[in-house]
């Protein structure tokens, strides 16, 4: 997977929020998108992934245009190459932790699932942010750190090509911090592409390329 942003720019109210901004970002590689805050890092993010549109330049997907891709192809990158782990967790409060996860409930009985491998992934994904909470408590009751974790588990149980991440660390003290961190350095060894916008400096000097705004 490669993602190629050319002359980038945004604009609110007349003024620049960003401009020209150009860069390369390829499988398997961590990518930081750094700046104080108000320069536009969420904004170039959810830009690159397609989440708004640019008042200028372009976004290419494997060598395709992607800028003025119409809805369902959108759609379709985010349901089969793209996760996301947003800054405010992202969680659906009066759903249960495996909802979250999933985006299904857990399944009483089905020819097309198996509810083994399902229960299994979603508990994989629970012990690899180290959020120790039965699966059918909701998401309501869970702290700020852990709900930010359970979306960070979410990313981690879809697995994507692609991983765009809005502050992921901002919320965790710094045992749950270095986890993240070192998840996100994981799905880079197993060829995703990691695109985050952080103020964490730590986590920029463990990216591989980081642009900054």
């Amino acid at each position: 997977m490669e993602l190629r942003i050319e002359g980038a720019t945004v604009r609110i109210g007349g003024e620049a929020i960003f401009e020209n901004v150009s860069c390369t970002l390829k499988s398997g590689t961590l990518n930081a998108l750094i700046g104080p805050s108000g320069c536009g890092k969420t904004t170039l993010l959810n830009c690159i992934s397609l989440l708004q549109h640019l008042d200028a330049g372009s976004v290419f997907i494997n060598g395709e245009e992607a800028s003025g891709w119409p809805e369902r192809y959108r759609r379709r990158f985010w349901s089969r190459d793209a996760a996301f782990i947003y800054q405010d967790s992202g969680v659906i409060y009066d759903e249960s932790i495996f909802y979250n996860i999933a985006l299904r409930r857990r399944p009483r009985f089905s020819c097309f699932i198996n509810r083994s491998a399902l229960n299994t992934r979603v508990r994989n994904a629970l012990d690899a942010v180290q959020l120790d909470r039965p699966e059918r408590a909701l998401a309501s009751t869970l702290s700020g750190g852990e709900k930010q974790r359970l979306g960070i588990a979410r990313a981690m149980f879809k697995d994507a090509a692609v991983l765009f991440a809005d502050e992921p660390t901002a919320s965790l003290d710094k045992a749950n911090r270095d986890n993240v961190a070192s998840l996100l350095r994981d799905c880079v060894s197993r060829g995703a592409l990691v695109v985050v916008a952080t103020h964490d400096a730590q986590l920029a000097r463990q990216s591989d390329q980081c642009i900054e705004l």
